[in-house]
């Protein structure tokens, strides 16, 4: 029962993630996006406008991920990691609501608790991965840690070498 409780909130947090995103992209969160956030602070390393499309090619890997995760022979091996990628998705969920209120330091926070997260997904005993699981399992993970990364890079550098 708790299993299938877990898999449901992956759903919700999947969901989740994949709205607020979408949200921020269309300027819906304080009336700004990602984008306008991002040119406002330049940087040596400004990301150009089509690099936050990125999210869309994400959601995608994420919802192939949500959806493996539910099939019977997955309940139990991925119990494990069902709470950490919960816990990534509401971590990113805060970064970006911080991000488009302004709170730039404090969105550091959540981006580590992600990277933290992910990176213990992604370091969790493989010995007996499945071809599916590599390919449902391992790589989406291994993408969503390698986009946190990204992202963490880029807020870091833009709060600490802001071009003036």
């Amino acid at each position: 029962m708790l299993e299938q409780v877990k898999q449901f909130l992956v759903l919700i947090f999947t969901s989740g993630v994949i709205f607020v995103n979408y949200i921020s992209e269309r300027g819906l969160i304080n009336g700004i996006t990602l984008e306008t956030i991002s040119d406002k602070y330049l940087t040596l390393i400004t990301p150009a406008s089509y690099a936050f499309s990125g999210w869309r090619i994400l959601s995608l890997i994420l919802v192939i991920f949500t959806c493996f995760q539910f099939l019977p022979t997955t309940r139990d091996t991925l119990s494990k990691i069902r709470v950490l990628f919960i816990l990534a998705c509401l971590a990113n969920i805060l970064t970006i609501y911080a991000w488009h209120f302004g709170f730039f330091w404090v969105s550091l926070i959540p981006i580590l608790v992600a990277l933290f997260a992910l990176a213990k997904i992604n370091t969790k005993d493989e010995t007996k991965q499945s071809p599916s699981g590599l390919w449902f399992e391992k790589v989406p993970m291994s993408i969503f840690f390698a986009w946190t990364s990204l992202i963490l890079s880029l807020i870091s550098r833009s709060l600490l070498c802001p071009l003036e």
